[in-house]
């Protein structure tokens, strides 16, 4: 046996690289064999084995609440992105891929979600821009809003985007109005409107996009009548019934 005078001890150093590793697992390098963890380390949502739904699926599921979404990446070609700054009066679109969330209902199309990041003031902000089949806004959410609360358009002006559709009905000053105190952020909103739906005209069924069909009575309607005007002016030569006929 050694005596206590003689016993042999480890560097300060050593005891302290030891001991470090049980305070919190911080020191442990990561690597594939790292454990994860301890309970104790874990959230309160990871106890319980529940996942907290993204911003993202927060927003889809708010504006498609009874819908299943399915997630689109969607390439643009140069003329593409042209034709899409074209329609929303901006610049060409810059990016090369963008995503359609297609929502469906019993199979059918209710709705594409576009999601649209850009600078309002000097700091971004994420909109979530809900589209119907037809090519109308459905609905606006502020996902990231990066700039003071204050400058956050009122909600009036949200619900007025609404049932709009591209054009002056969504530029700010001559169809529509924005809110005093937030119109630059009132502007960034009309202008990311613009653009989404100019992104849903342009890539077509993609996207979701369901052209309107033509309405069968309207269409007899106008057949109808063509061939009874034309009818009478083969009758009568076009002649109006005030005028002598032609012999």
């Amino acid at each position: 046996m050694h005596s206590p005078s003689t016993r042999r001890r480890l560097p300060g150093y050593v005891a302290i690289a030891l001991f470090v590793p049980l305070v919190g697992g911080a020191a442990v390098p990561a690597g594939p064999n790292t454990p994860g963890p301890l309970p104790w380390q874990k959230s309160g949502t990871e106890q319980k084995g529940k996942k907290k739904p993204s911003k993202i699926d927060a927003a889809l599921a708010k504006a498609f609440p009874d819908a299943k979404i399915e997630r689109v990446a969607c390439r643009l070609d140069p003329k593409q992105k042209k034709r899409v700054g074209d329609l929303a009066k901006q610049k060409a679109f810059a990016k090369d891929v963008t995503f359609a969330y297609i929502a469906r209902e019993d199979g059918e199309i209710v709705g594409t979600a576009f999601f649209d990041s850009h600078v309002v003031r000097s700091k971004r902000e994420t909109l979530l821009v809900a589209v119907s089949p037809a090519g109308l806004v459905q609905g606006v959410q502020t996902v990231v809003f990066k700039e003071p609360p204050e400058y956050i358009a009122q909600d009036s002006f949200y619900e007025s985007l609404e049932e709009r559709g591209q054009g002056r009905a969504l530029m700010l000053g001559r169809g529509l109005d924005g809110t005093t105190g937030a119109t630059l952020t009132c502007r960034a909103v009309a202008d990311a409107c613009r653009r989404v739906l100019a992104l849903h005209e342009t890539l077509g069924e993609e996207a979701g996009r369901v052209e309107p069909k033509p309405n069968p009575s309207e269409k007899d309607t106008g057949k109808k009548k063509g061939t009874d005007e034309g009818s009478k002016k083969k009758s009568d030569g076009g002649v109006p019934p005030s005028l002598p006929r032609p012999r």
